[in-house]
């Protein structure tokens, strides 16, 4: 703490300078024991008291710091500042009233006489006292820090047989620890990281929440909705995706078992591919399927069997596995069908498609019928017959892709296909419907499968055989852009069979009472018909109709129309059509016209 004395008397001014000298300052305040004090409010006088008592080592720490500084008593006041109160001295000689007569070394130490005042105020309290009249012009003696020390400790003990020492002030005990928090566990802390995050977000979603931080970041916050807006694109579609793939319709019609099943073997076959566990999950949805009574012949049995054959070429690129799939359900379509054919030809089946009771007792009746009332025989047989022409129209193409290359079983299953397409419509023509039977195929699949026994024949060079398929899938066909490339197919066809030479019997071949072309020129003239007929009908289709089938037919069209010239012994006209085709085909990213274009380019430059 800090002290200071203030002095007056009768107007005289006393100035004393303590520098280094701090026993004056422990001696002076060895004088205050006699004092009286007062305390002094805002009302006036209130009591007297005896002065506070100092214990032993209370100068002591301001003795010692402040020995090195600099303390100048100026000659008007001088003020000692306590912790708690400050005190001021003033000498009231003319208040005999408030004076007190000092003890005998009083005179000694330079103090005259004394009177103190202690007001209790909350602001603070002050004391009054005499030092020394400024005429005497004499300082306090010097001092060192021993003799403050001692003066010091000898009031302190002057004083503490009276007044006990004050009591320290009582600290108040630490709190008690703060308990550690429990441990949270892992979903703990992902829950409330949660619950947190989309507290959040509902927060910064509402408009007032969107105006702030479009006022504070306008910048960030339109990237934020950038990708904001990019990011429910994504998690819309894939939702999409999910419920397309994993909960298509055909899963509708097995149970949930099977169904949880066959969600799987696809999950290991798209998401997560891994063949073993995938196979492992088709077997059981086939095993699900017979444990719930469900028939061979059954669309659930079948569609797990084409899907698993449809995993073997796409998923695992084993051709030759998924044509044993399908040739197996194939057989086991045609032997049905075959019993059932029988059971008509024997009488075993009604008008109404059923079997008869007689039959039914003797086991002809099959599970399929007994489940499914509304399944007559006759749809059971259009059923099967439909799905193994579609299966050995899908073998003819898988024989001739180029993992398996096998031309001879491809041709005798697109032979199969198209003749039974073909008795089957004849059969409905003269016997007419059966009851519970459908539509036959629709026109646009027969005509696909005309158009790939075409092509079969056109591989092996026998053009005289496919120019009458293309014809009439060209028919059969409603697609303009699709009847433009059979255009093209047929300007080829033509354009081959020119070179090759033909018989007296072949000279008789009619196409819907037409007569085929047997000479040279004609196959070309013919040849050259088709190809514009090609250029034209792609060119001129528009909207949405017009597909890149339409632009390959074009520049297809165009490279048959070199081919054409070349023969005709017109090189310059058939590199102009085949500079064209080539820039065409560039333009719609059409590698095999490019392909087909610089061979014949490089045929004009050998010649």
């Amino acid at each position: 703490c800090s002290v200071g004395i203030g002095s007056s008397l009768g107007g005289s001014n006393w100035t004393g300078t303590l520098g280094s000298n701090l026993g004056a300052i422990a001696e002076a305040a060895s004088r205050w024991n006699g004092l009286s004090w007062k305390y002094i409010d805002d009302d006036g006088f209130k009591a007297e008291r005896a002065p506070p008592a100092f214990p032993p080592d209370y100068f002591q720490p301001a003795a010692d710091s402040f020995y090195l500084g600099n303390l100048i008593l100026s000659r008007r006041s001088t003020t000692f500042f306590f912790p708690t109160f400050r005190l001021f001295a003033h000498t009231h000689t003319h208040s005999p009233a408030f004076r007190t007569p000092l003890p005998p070394q009083t005179s000694t130490s330079g103090l005259a006489s004394s009177s103190t005042m202690l007001p209790p105020s909350s602001a603070g309290r002050r004391l009054m006292a005499s030092l020394r009249p400024l005429h005497l012009r004499r300082p306090f003696p010097p001092s060192s820090p021993s003799y403050a020390l001692a003066a010091g400790s000898t009031l302190a003990k002057r004083n503490s047989s009276s007044i006990p020492p004050p009591r320290p002030p009582s600290i108040p005990p630490p709190p008690p620890p703060v308990p550690p928090l429990p441990k949270m566990t892992r979903m703990q802390f992902l829950r409330k990281l949660l619950k947190v995050s989309l507290q959040n977000l509902a927060l910064s979603m509402t408009p007032r929440g969107i105006r702030a931080a479009f006022r504070d970041s306008p910048i960030g916050m339109t990237y934020t909705t950038i990708v904001f807006v990019f990011t429910m694109v994504v998690c819309a579609f894939a939702i999409y995706e999910y419920r397309r793939v994993f909960y298509k319709p055909a899963f509708s019609i097995y149970p949930r078992e099977v169904g949880d099943l066959l969600r799987r073997a696809l999950y290991y076959t798209i998401i997560y591919p891994n063949p073993e566990l995938a196979l492992r999950f088709y077997n059981k949805a086939m095993e699900k399927c017979s444990e719930l009574g469900f028939d061979a012949t059954s669309d659930q049995m079948l569609y797990i069997r084409v899907q698993v054959a449809s995993w073997l070429e796409h998923n695992i690129n084993n051709y030759q596995k998924a044509a044993e799939v399908l040739k197996l359900i194939k057989a086991d379509c045609v032997k049905f069908v075959f019993y059932i054919n029988r059971s008509i030809r024997e009488g075993k089946v009604d008008d109404k498609g059923m079997y008869r009771p007689d039959a039914a007792a003797g086991g002809e009746a099959s599970s399929p019928v007994a489940l499914l009332g509304s399944e007559t025989l006759w749809r059971k047989r259009q059923r099967l017959l439909s799905l193994a022409v579609g299966i050995s129209a899908k073998l003819g193409e898988l024989y001739a892709d180029e993992h398996v290359l096998e031309f001879d079983n491809s041709q005798a299953s697109l032979i199969w296909a198209v003749e039974t397409s073909l008795a089957e419509l004849q059969r409905r023509h003269k016997e007419g419907s059966r009851p519970g039977e459908e539509e036959w195929l629709e026109p646009q699949k027969l005509g696909a499968m005309m158009e790939s026994l075409g092509r079969s024949y056109e591989r092996k060079g026998q053009y005289q055989l496919c120019i009458p398929l293309f014809i009439y899938a060209l028919r059969l066909c409603t697609d303009p852009c699709q009847r433009a490339m059979m255009m093209n197919n047929l300007a080829v066809a033509f354009a081959q069979q020119s070179q090759t030479p033909t018989s007296e019997e072949e000279e008789a071949t009619t196409v819907d009472g037409a007569a085929m072309p047997t000479t040279r020129e004609g196959n070309l003239t013919a040849a050259h018909n088709w190809a514009t007929n090609a250029q034209t009908h792609g060119g001129e289709v528009r909207g949405e109709d017009r597909t890149v089938t339409c632009d390959r037919a074009c520049a297809a069209a165009l490279c048959t129309f070199g081919d054409l010239a070349v023969m005709m012994g017109k090189p310059e006209l058939a590199r102009a059509r085949f500079c064209e085709c080539r820039e065409m085909s560039l333009k719609f990213e059409f590698d095999e016209g490019v392909k087909q274009a610089e061979e014949g380019l490089a045929r004009l430059k050998s010649t």
